[in-house]
């Protein structure tokens, strides 16, 4: 549950952060790093393909990054064996400060809350002081992070 809480939280806010203030428009730059090759871009829609006004455009590149955020997830969820645990990419309505669903109330599943319900919602599906402090103690740890199998064999003694 830590981890779902996580995702909760930060999926919403890589979408806001993606997004870059150039003079008065808001423009948002979705950059499909595994489709890229060269200056060609295979699999998804840029944003300046979209029709309609920049809104319009900000909402379809937030939608395209969504994609890929929920295919990197599907690869994770590969390696844990208990379907129930998989992670879940919330709805692009979910936690907004920015487009078309901003500051409005929406579950992770893109199901309209009451603002009452809301607070008490965000407390069950977010990352608790608890979580916070979990992280930090791993964080604390000096392996937290495994080598990579390429290191691993790079320090090896023959």
């Amino acid at each position: 549950p830590q981890l779902q809480r996580y995702t909760n939280a930060h999926v919403g806010e890589a979408i806001t952060l993606r997004v870059e203030r150039d003079g008065r428009t808001l423009t948002l730059h979705p950059t499909p790093v595994k489709h890229r090759l060269g200056n060609e871009t295979r699999g998804l829609v840029g944003a300046a393909q979209v029709a309609g006004n920049t809104d319009t455009k900000n909402e379809a590149s937030r939608g395209l990054y969504r994609q890929e955020i929920v295919k990197l997830v599907e690869r994770l969820n590969m390696f844990i064996p208990e379907r129930e645990r998989w992670l879940k990419v919330p709805d692009l309505k979910f936690n907004r400060r920015i487009g078309q669903y901003a500051h409005q109330y929406w579950t992770v599943d893109g199901e309209p809350i009451g603002q009452e319900r809301y607070a008490a919602y965000l407390q069950d599906i977010l990352p608790r002081p608890e979580d916070i402090a979990l992280v930090h103690d791993i964080e604390k740890e000096p392996d937290w992070i495994e080598p990579k199998k390429a290191d691993t064999l790079l320090n090896q003694q023959p």
